[in-house]
């Protein structure tokens, strides 16, 4: 798994109802969003700022959220060293508000299917599996304010596990993630990442921010934001 997709999606995500999770609260997101699309950039940083090439792009993605504060759909776009671009959509449903399964596809089928289990307001585990039986056991903690701030992942192919990770986010007061802790345990690879050269809008949500390892001081990416609200 793309170790800076792990990353992006763990950064990214008050709500209408106050005692029950959702996406804005899990990922740390503060107003009605009703679309946010972020393009992740590869590191371009010289003569002490961020050169922004749009040909650098890496990936795209935007969330889509209903009303409730809880993210509906999913349009994520990759593109690789030709900028050939690869479009998946997920689109999520519901139970009680709380998101309940999802079904990725392309423009041509169902490529993965991925189901809930809320053990508690805060802990959920996630179970998917995609065409080629690859299968993929998640779980995540949220604090009592329904934010994310632990979790992990195991990959399994043909029942042999090829893949585990977990993460701890380091917050801020206002549950703004500081640092990213992040332990691939079957590299044994370990990284703590910092959110870094960041920029906001005047709901606090970041609007451009870079990845940067404290480890190696490599800057994995740049990322903008774009952000629309409910009226």
């Amino acid at each position: 798994m793309n170790r800076t997709l792990i990353i992006f999606f763990l950064i990214s995500i008050s709500a209408i109802s106050q005692n029950n999770p959702t996406d804005l609260k899990e990922y740390g997101f503060f107003g009605k969003i009703k679309k946010m699309t972020t393009t992740k950039f590869s590191a371009m940083f010289k003569d002490g700022e961020w050169k922004i090439d749009s040909n650098q792009i890496e990936s795209k993605i935007i969330f889509e959220f209903n009303k409730v504060g809880n993210i509906e759909r999913t349009v994520e776009f990759t593109y690789d060293e030709n900028n050939h671009i690869t479009k998946n959509v997920f689109d999520f449903n519901f139970k009680n508000d709380r998101k309940e399964h999802y079904i990725k596809s392309d423009s041509t089928r169902i490529l993965e299917r991925g189901k809930y289990d809320w053990l508690s307001p805060y802990k959920y585990e996630l179970i998917s599996v995609d065409n080629n039986g690859i299968k993929n056991e998640s779980y995540s903690y949220l604090n009592n304010d329904f934010r994310d701030i632990s979790g992990g992942t195991k990959r399994f192919e043909n029942d042999s596990l090829t893949f585990e990770f977990k993460y701890v986010n380091t917050l801020d007061k206002n549950g703004e993630i500081l640092f990213l802790n992040m332990d691939y345990i079957t590299s044994g690879f370990n990284d703590k990442i910092a959110i870094s050269d960041k920029e906001f809008d005047e709901q606090n949500n970041m609007t451009k921010f870079s990845l940067k390892s404290v480890e190696s001081n490599q800057v994995y990416s740049f990322n903008v934001r774009e952000i629309e609200y409910y009226e």
